[in-house]
């Protein structure tokens, strides 16, 4: 058999090489196709945690109340211990320790090596009207905003609390009546100009129910250009049924703020209020009549009784109240058109969901958030559930399956959901209390599209 020349085996060789090559190439192509799969809205975020999913394990059986991202994309959750730990008769009572903690998540889910010890800082609990803090709000340069009412403080960006926030540390919310009851806070927002904005309640000595807003600097001292001397003080026509407010922030400054209230009190009808504000602390006169929207509410008692109020891009407002879901035009003036009559019915209003929001993402799609329980007749558990609805109301069909998004957080029937929030890249991060196996904390992210 002849011999072959050396540039001739080393052209065999390099031929082959090329081959071997490409072969390569083809299985690790036909590995990504097969692995990666094509990437739906709704679908969790694989980069995000374990398979779009945080849980974190605490003590002292401490629960989620707020959460907030802050523009590194980090997540800050905040929660609070049981009251069983603190003193004295609700709702005065006083608590001992550290019945608070504050936990920030890298935008991958992991704890934040740079925040108190390990991603989590514990703070003593409010020492009057609660344990907690259940409110948070994010500020540049890593820093946090904790709200429980009335007071809120500021934690420095490693997780040590701010002794250069407004007074000796603390604000608070104040009315500018001194007649006027103790206040109750329900509203904290950090506006596009870095001022801050608290929202709340309190009663007039007539026991007619009066909303507050208070206007902060970037460092927690009232700004004296808002309203009258940093304080915005609107009477309404009758009785507080005891139900929280609602509060949110429009991408100018202005504030809406939806309250339920009976007139006369008592055995009045009950009435659904939104009052609009300029970023001046002024009653919008483009909304309403005067700057407030009035129409009667639900009185059925299988009604839902979340009360919260969002914006929409374009200006307007939506609202979900004990009728169901809702939207305005920045006028104030109901879109009839929108979902079925002018109203959504919300969800939570069946026994087996119970649903809050709205939120409403860069595109104008609102959102709606809660559990739901899946199962048999006898056996059941408890699983996230998301609706999301174009801006006409209608279901979007292209959000998960048909519309709905749901996500297990467990096996049992504990799930509790917290928060709903929308970051940078318009993914969605479902903050919630998972069933006691899985932890204390539960985060996952998704796909928004």
């Amino acid at each position: 058999m002849p011999r072959r020349s050396p540039a001739v085996d080393g052209g065999i060789a390099r031929r082959a090489l090329v081959a071997c090559a490409a072969l390569l190439a083809t299985i690790v192509g036909l590995a990504v196709t097969a692995t990666s799969a094509p990437v739906h809205t709704g679908d969790r975020d694989p980069s995000f945690g374990d398979n779009g999913r945080v849980f974190t394990q605490l003590a002292d059986g401490r629960h989620p109340d707020d959460a907030a991202i802050d523009q590194e994309g980090r997540i800050v959750v905040v929660g609070q211990g049981d009251a069983s730990r603190c003193k004295g008769p609700p709702p005065l009572w006083v608590c001992h320790g550290p019945e608070v903690v504050v936990a920030r998540y890298l935008a991958d889910g992991s704890p934040d090596p740079f925040f108190g010890n390990e991603g989590r800082e514990s703070l003593p609990g409010s020492s009057i009207r609660g344990g907690g803090w259940d409110m948070v709000a994010t500020q540049p340069a890593g820093r946090i905003l904790l709200a429980h009412s009335p007071f809120v403080q500021r934690l420095n960006p490693e997780g040590s609390l701010d002794p250069t926030f407004g007074s000796h540390g603390r604000a608070m919310l104040l009315s500018r009546e001194r007649t006027d009851f103790f206040p109750d806070l329900y509203g904290l927002d950090v506006l596009p100009d870095g001022g801050i904005i608290l929202g709340g309640e309190s009663s007039a000595q007539t026991g007619r129910e009066v909303l507050l807003l208070n206007r902060l600097d970037g460092d927690g001292r009232l700004d004296r250009g808002y309203g009258l001397g940093g304080r915005v003080r609107t009477l309404l026509p009758g009785c507080s049924p005891g139900e929280p407010v609602a509060m949110a922030a429009d991408s100018a400054g202005g504030i809406v703020i939806g309250a339920y209230w009976r007139s006369p009190c008592g055995p009045g009808h009950l009435m659904f209020e939104m009052v609009k504000y300029l970023p001046d602390g002024t009653l919008d006169p483009g909304f309403g009549t005067g700057g407030k929207v009035i129409q009667r509410a639900s009185e059925d008692p299988r009604s839902c009784e979340d009360l919260s109020v969002a914006t929409m891009p374009d200006g307007g407002v939506v609202a979900l109240t004990s009728l169901g879901l809702e939207r305005f035009l920045p006028d104030g003036t109901p879109i009839r058109s929108f979902g079925h009559g002018g109203r959504i019915k919300d969800p939570g209003c069946r026994s087996s969901v119970s649903l809050g929001g709205p939120v409403v993402d860069r595109a104008g799609r609102i959102l709606t958030f809660g559990t739901v329980e899946v199962g048999g007749r006898f056996c059941c558990s408890v699983k996230l559930i998301m609706f999301r609805f174009l801006p006409s109301g209608a279901l979007d069909r292209t959000f998960g399956v048909g519309g709905d998004v749901l996500t297990a957080m467990g096996g049992g029937t504990d799930l509790l959901p917290t928060a709903l929030l929308v970051d940078a890249d318009d993914r969605l991060v479902a903050v919630a209390q998972p069933d006691e196996n899985k932890g204390n904390i539960g985060l996952a992210r998704y796909f928004s599209g």
